[in-house]
């Protein structure tokens, strides 16, 4: 301890041309940006973002969610780089399909907004969620009522408006973080049949990337997406 740390520079020459070529690609235009797209706790315009990119790269895919912990930056006003959205999202996390029904997701969305967690961010869906207690419920039959338990969904509707069909068939997108994660969503997501599940190659910051290049509008120009509408939020709560 206390020896001074000096730099070797044969190991300085190794690593030259490896640096090089990751400062080309961190420096890759993709689009621009008309204001600052960051995050947080509740819906925000880097949630927005991630979310809608995930459901843009699966065709027909019916709803998407991040945990709001996987957005680790904000994209700066201006000129977007390749480096700026590995800022936001540095994690290699790859895309989860489940196919599910009705109930399943009715169910999934029921915990997901139980209040155990921070709000998710979401994509394909509208989510009304209670401003209080909620119902407080035994999923798993221990005897125990616990806070992942609890109800506070009021409504969930696709953006056209419609109810989730609890007969109907929907496609789930997930990290596979958040899929694998221990804890309050193994109730839902272990029991779904192995068949039902695809756990893709295909890494969520790579759809990311697809979708920003070579936009030509700006993002959040004039209001607009991925920032949060205050007339049609994603996830909106109400008081019994």
């Amino acid at each position: 301890a206390g020896f001074p740390v000096r730099p070797d520079p044969q190991v300085d020459t190794l690593l030259a041309p490896y640096l090089d070529q990751v400062t080309a690609v961190c420096a890759q235009r993709l689009t621009t940006a008309a204001v600052p797209i960051g995050g947080g706790g509740g819906e925000s315009a880097a949630g927005n973002l991630v979310v809608d990119a995930m459901r843009a790269h699966v065709v027909g895919s019916h709803v998407a969610v991040v945990n709001s912990g996987a957005l680790r930056a904000v994209i700066p006003e201006g000129e977007v780089s390749f480096c700026d959205v590995y800022s936001l999202f540095p994690f290699d996390n790859r895309f989860v399909e489940l196919r599910l029904t009705g109930a399943e997701l009715e169910r999934f969305l029921e915990v997901l907004t139980s209040g155990a967690g921070s709000m998710p961010q979401i994509s394909g869906f509208r989510l009304t969620v209670e401003d209080g207690p909620g119902v407080a419920r035994d999923l798993d039959g221990d005897g125990d009522q616990e806070r992942w338990e609890t109800d506070r969904l009021l409504a969930a509707v696709d953006d056209a408006g419609r109810p989730v069909d609890a007969q109907g068939s929907y496609t789930l997108l997930l990290s596979d973080y958040l899929y694998k994660r221990p804890g309050d969503m193994r109730f839902v997501l272990g029991a779904i049949p192995g068949d039902r599940i695809s756990i893709r190659e295909d890494r969520i910051r790579d759809a990311l990337v697809d979708l920003l290049s070579g936009r030509e509008e700006p993002l959040g120009a004039d209001g607009g997406w991925p920032l949060p509408q205050p007339g049609s939020p994603r996830i909106s709560f109400e008081k019994l």
